[in-house]
């Protein structure tokens, strides 16, 4: 068995790649064939409680943020970040649509 070998990528590329992928991103969860309610039940793990706060680092899309939300009630907060802007604008745009507050 080889070892695989890390390519470490440049930031801007990666940023750029995701940027160019993002408004049709969720696609990808259709070709991978997610489970209906893996995310739900990806959050319910956590075990996470009112008032808890929740940093997703990678947040792409924000698909998971809405799960989040209710997971940890008005009294907590949930964060994304994510390196790119374009994932991130999709990820406001859902929290918007969703009535969830999506700050910069």
């Amino acid at each position: 068995m080889r070892p695989t070998n890390w390519v470490d990528y440049d930031p801007s590329f990666i940023r750029q790649r995701y940027n160019h992928i993002a408004s049709f991103f969720r696609v990808f969860e259709l070709l991978f064939l997610l489970p209906p309610g893996i995310r739900r039940k990806a959050v319910r793990c956590l075990q996470l409680k009112p008032g808890d706060c929740v940093l997703e680092i990678g947040c792409g899309t924000g698909r998971n943020l809405p799960f989040l939300l209710e997971a940890v009630g008005p009294e907590g907060q949930v964060f994304g970040v994510d390196l790119s802007e374009g994932m991130l604008s999709k990820a406001r745009q859902l929290c918007t649509r969703r009535k969830c507050n999506a700050d910069s």
